[in-house]
């Protein structure tokens, strides 16, 4: 079941991405969802009702946590969808280099890698990582991450919905939705 979920969303959600032009107009609102514009970004994400959203700037990198708790932390009581952007430079790397060097992180960290993969277009590369973080035995997470680079520009986009590990199974629904119509303007 955890290879055929990662095989969807590795072919789904380039797709997604290239199919938006900018923060225009997203397309129907699903059931218990409304829309949210990352105006910074020109992107939008979909937002369960009774969600809250954080953001937060550092320099160039943009962060939105859209969680079921009040504050953003990250899914350590709730589900919760983590947004960070960084816009590419002139001279960096580009945004293959910025997806794998991304993804790497988790190899050394000792997270539990449950499947990853990668897909490269001619304008995005997607790698998609299912992880159970079992760091700490009170805080055990699971989360999938997206990372797209974008190689017009090379901004890196991750994308993790988290969850503890005992709300995955009831959570994941509206995890999918939000990681697979997730859009961004190829221009940014």
């Amino acid at each position: 079941m955890q290879r055929f979920l990662f095989i969807i969303l590795a072919w789904y959600l380039p797709a997604q991405a290239l199919l938006a032009s900018g923060p225009a107009k997203p397309p129907v609102t699903p059931r218990g969802f409304s829309w949210l514009t990352l105006d910074a970004v020109r992107a939008h994400v979909l937002r369960p009702r009774g969600w809250h959203v954080a953001s937060t700037r550092h320099g160039g990198v943009l962060r939105w946590v859209v969680s079921q708790q009040p504050d953003d932390s990250e899914a350590l009581r709730g589900a919760s969808l983590v947004i960070v952007v960084q816009p590419g430079m002139r001279g960096a790397q580009t945004a293959r280099q910025r997806v794998v060097a991304a993804a790497r992180e988790y190899d050394a960290a000792g997270y539990r890698v449950v499947s990853n993969g990668l897909r490269e277009g001619k304008r995005i590369i997607t790698r998609s990582i299912l992880y159970e973080d079992r760091r700490d035995p009170a805080r055990r997470r699971i989360a999938m991450r997206v990372l797209m680079g974008n190689k017009v520009t090379n901004t890196l986009y991750d994308l993790r919905f988290m969850t503890p590990k005992i709300e995955w199974p009831r959570q994941w629904s509206r995890g999918k939705k939000m990681l697979g119509l997730f859009q961004f303007d190829l221009r940014f």
